[in-house]
């Protein structure tokens, strides 16, 4: 089982991660002074610096992995980047043409399954030449 194949554990690094992250999500979105119940305060005063470490922490995870792990790593750091630029390309097009705003949701899951086809392939193909 590789690296990336194991489950998301709550590490220490991810808690110094989490309380750096904090002050600054708080500071900025303020859910004191939300006009809500306090429930929905306190659920935003330590669920949205959580999930701000998450958006934050686990791709910097991935990239250090990916350049920490060799060869491999790098080549699945670049089906990665493959992938998201083939969805910014589609985006953009749809975009350049006009037809993004009038775009249909049921091609959205086209394009999306596109890309997911790119990586997939990719990635087969990587593991097939180990």
């Amino acid at each position: 089982m590789s690296v990336l194949e194991k489950p998301f554990r709550l590490t220490k690094e991810f808690f110094i991660a989490y309380l750096v992250l904090a002050l600054p999500t708080l500071w900025l979105l303020r859910p004191w002074d939300w006009e809500l119940p306090i429930v929905s305060r306190l659920a935003g005063i330590i669920f949205l610096p959580f999930a701000v470490t998450i958006v934050f922490y686990c791709p910097a995870l991935f990239i250090v992995w990916a350049f920490g792990d060799g060869p491999l790593g790098r080549r699945v750091l670049l089906t990665f980047l493959i992938t998201l630029t083939a969805a910014g390309v589609a985006i953009y097009i749809l975009w350049a043409n006009g037809h993004f705003q009038s775009f249909d949701s049921g091609l959205d899951l086209i394009v999306a399954e596109i890309v997911l086809l790119i990586l997939h392939l990719r990635l087969a193909r990587l593991r097939r030449a180990r």
